[in-house]
């Protein structure tokens, strides 16, 4: 019954790895889609510049294939982004101080009976003034409404009309240059979310999508490795624990403060895997001459070393190369730098990088899984 809960363990290690990888695949390809900066998300921008006589951010030519911008293009419109955004900024200061808020109610008692004439007045004048109306243009509409509806059989004549198309207008002037400001508001927030998502596009930067769904995946890697050499170790402990050291001593007043062999086991197991990285296990794995991956041209195992060491890199160096990434081995070649970073160079992980990773890392599994479960068929001889 222990061999088949143990064989179980291994195969429910293996699952939960695969969808350990799968769902921080999922997070990644996520976050890429919702991430993607559209030509379309500048071309709106550009409108509201245009409207405001604002210089533009650059952009696609106007017969271009729609999509989404590449990498060399998001460069040039973060770098776009910050003299305009001091403009934009100016140009804000400048409409607050010139806006008026939009009346909530008809401030003149006498035109009270008349706020729905003066609401069809204040609408018609929203389409009908620019964006930018001038003290000329706002005299011009007047003339214009006070004409238009003296032609018309309407109950109200003279001052009184005056007075409602006059306040009518002033709600339209209000509408525009409130709704003027608030894009340009809307303009700056959309600087940052462009400037966010650049950065979540952009492999050097430390909150880029893959860089986070890469150390997400080597931390479920290093659990799974961990979790099943403790499952082989257990079904075979005295054909592995001589690979964990040959020259370790174990006292009788250890195994009697134990108080049983298989507490004993466990305690020595578990000291032994707390003392060791995930690369020390694969090593003493490779002692026992088996194999880790199905090596192909694709890849190898001084690909999965590399990845382990790039991992420990963005956890503790911000992805930044240091001399332990750079060390070598005893035949004086590198023992991680298989790609000739130079120190101080930055890893990325790109979307090249990211697939090999996902390959070795599982194909890596797969094979301790079928080592843990023989193991566990096999026995071992204090059962």
């Amino acid at each position: 019954m222990a061999s088949d809960m143990s064989e179980n363990q291994a195969t429910t290690i293996h699952k939960r790895f695969i969808h350990e990888q799968s769902s921080t695949q999922d997070y990644v390809r996520f976050v890429q889609a919702k991430s993607s900066i559209h030509d379309r998300n500048v071309e709106e921008i550009n409108h509201i510049l245009a409207v405001n006589d604002l210089d533009k951010l650059p952009s696609r030519e106007p017969n271009s294939p729609r999509s989404t911008l590449s990498l060399a293009e998001i460069d040039l419109l973060i770098k776009a982004i910050g003299p305009v955004r001091k403009v934009v900024t100016k140009k804000i200061r400048s409409l607050r101080k010139a806006t008026t808020p939009i009346p909530s109610g008809i401030v003149n008692s006498d035109l009270w009976e008349h706020a729905s004439l003066i609401g069809e007045w204040a609408d018609y004048m929203v389409d009908y003034l620019s964006d930018e109306p001038s003290e000329k243009e706002i005299a011009r509409a007047f003339k214009h409404a006070v004409r238009e509806a003296g032609r018309d059989d309407n109950e109200v004549k003279g001052a009184v009309l005056k007075d409602v198309v006059r306040e009518g207008i002033d709600r339209a002037v209000a509408v525009k240059w409130n709704h003027r400001l608030e894009n340009l508001i809307y303009t700056q927030e959309q600087f940052e979310k462009i400037e966010l998502l650049a950065r979540i596009s952009s492999p050097v930067d430390g909150i880029h999508v893959t860089r986070q769904g890469f150390i997400l995946l080597m931390t479920a890697f290093d659990a799974a490795v961990f979790d099943l050499v403790r499952v082989g170790m257990h079904a075979q402990f005295f054909k592995h624990i001589g690979y964990f050291g040959q020259n370790e001593k174990i006292t009788f007043a250890t195994l009697a403060e134990a108080g049983n062999f298989g507490e004993a086991k466990c305690r020595i197991i578990d000291d032994q895997l707390k003392r060791r990285f995930v690369k020390d296990l694969l090593a003493i794995l490779q002692s026992m001459k088996l194999p880790l991956l199905t090596l192909t041209p694709k890849y190898n195992m001084g690909h999965l070393y590399e990845a382990i060491q790039r991992r420990n890199l963005h956890v503790h160096n911000r992805g930044y190369v240091d001399d332990k990434y750079l060390e070598l081995n005893d035949s004086g070649k590198p023992q991680h730098n298989i790609f000739k970073l130079k120190r101080d160079d930055y890893a990325p992980i790109d979307a090249v990088y990211w697939e090999r990773v996902n390959d070795v890392t599982l194909d890596c599994i797969d094979h301790i899984v079928l080592w843990a479960e023989k193991c566990v068929r096999d026995g071992d001889e204090e059962r």
